[in-house]
């Protein structure tokens, strides 16, 4: 069954079938291979119980701790044998991007490339100017329009 791993602002790891609301998801694979590559990747808290992204508590800003969370999302998807990038997106590159969002659906947007953040995604600005991460196996290149003369 998928299971997905995500982490909070704090880096609290979680685990479930369904993302919450606000979360920052990491990978989802089959339960038990997503787990076990994660348990071994993540620093395990002083409660015995809870584990951390490394990175994540101490980052000083916001910028710091997403960049924690993506090197740590790269280790997950290189233990879970997932391959680098599929795609060479190379910044400029314009690319629509579809995604599940949980609360609207399926959601498709348009953007540009500005720059990889890891080995499975990219940061997109988005058409309305929005920075996204975006996963690299939702881009599609968008072709260059011809210009009719």
């Amino acid at each position: 069954m998928k299971t997905y791993c995500w982490t909070d602002r704090r880096g609290v790891i979680g685990f479930g079938r369904v993302p919450p609301k606000d979360m920052l998801v990491i990978a989802w694979a089959e339960s038990r291979p997503l787990r076990k590559a994660v348990e071994a990747q993540a620093r395990h808290a002083y409660d015995g119980t809870s584990l951390l992204v490394p990175g994540v508590p101490e980052a000083g800003s916001e910028q710091v701790a997403i960049n924690a969370v993506n090197r740590f999302a790269s280790r997950i998807a290189r233990a879970l044998g997932s391959p680098e990038a599929p795609l060479e997106l190379t910044p400029d590159t314009r690319v629509s991007i579809a995604e599940h969002d949980w609360e609207r659906g399926l959601v498709e947007f348009n953007g540009v490339v500005v720059r990889r953040l890891s080995p499975t995604h990219v940061q997109v600005r988005v058409d309305d100017g929005l920075l996204i991460a975006a996963p690299i196996e939702a881009c599609t290149v968008i072709e260059a329009e011809r210009s009719a003369a």
